[in-house]
């Protein structure tokens, strides 16, 4: 479950991969160039009692991560990212899984009692007003409280017991209207 470093705690997965709590975008770090901090005593003075990564930028070295904010992210900020989030204890955490069986069985129960009910327009208001809050709370989780939870099975859930609903009303509704035809034409 995790990585004991000293008195720090560092969840990670069965692979040992760890979910990068990402700061932004590129920059998000000080810089400073080897060369300036070589020639320059005041610039090695600044980082007198502070962590410091030495690695490249520059894209034709290679050392370039893809992250959700950029493409080309220097790797060494990527690793700086990592110790900020050992030294701060800020890494993202991916949810148990019960939170989405829990919101697929809840989800599950409410549309396939709901949807029926209700006339066209009000069922697909309340399933795509269901999977709009659904994702909005997997992001507000996610931003606010470090918490990962799965978008794709639940939003699929919802989504195929929508459709399910939809095709069933169709299918009935045509039935209907040819028992109807079948009576009128039987008069006429």
């Amino acid at each position: 479950s995790g990585i004991k470093l000293g008195e720090r705690f560092i969840p990670t997965d069965l692979s040992g991969r760890v979910l990068v709590n990402y700061w932004g975008k590129e920059h998000s770090f000080i810089y400073k160039s080897a060369v300036d901090v070589m020639c320059d005593p005041a610039a090695a003075k600044d980082l007198k009692g502070k962590i410091v990564l030495i690695g490249t930028s520059a894209l034709a070295t290679y050392d370039q991560k893809v992250t959700p904010f950029s493409g080309n992210f220097p790797g060494v900020e990527d690793n700086a990212t990592v110790v900020a989030n050992i030294m701060l204890d800020n890494f993202n955490r991916k949810s148990p899984g019960t939170v989405e069986m829990v919101v697929i069985v809840l989800t599950g129960i409410f549309l396939g009692l709901i949807l029926p009910r209700l006339r066209a327009i009000s069922s697909a208001s309340l399933a795509i007003g269901s999977v709009i809050f659904y994702v909005l709370l997997s992001c507000y989780l996610l931003i606010y409280q470090n918490l990962w939870i799965n978008l794709i099975y639940p939003v699929t859930n919802m989504l195929t017991i929508f459709t399910i609903q939809t095709v069933i009303r169709f299918f009935h509704e045509e039935r209907k209207a040819k028992e109807i035809r079948q009576m009128f034409s039987s008069y006429v």
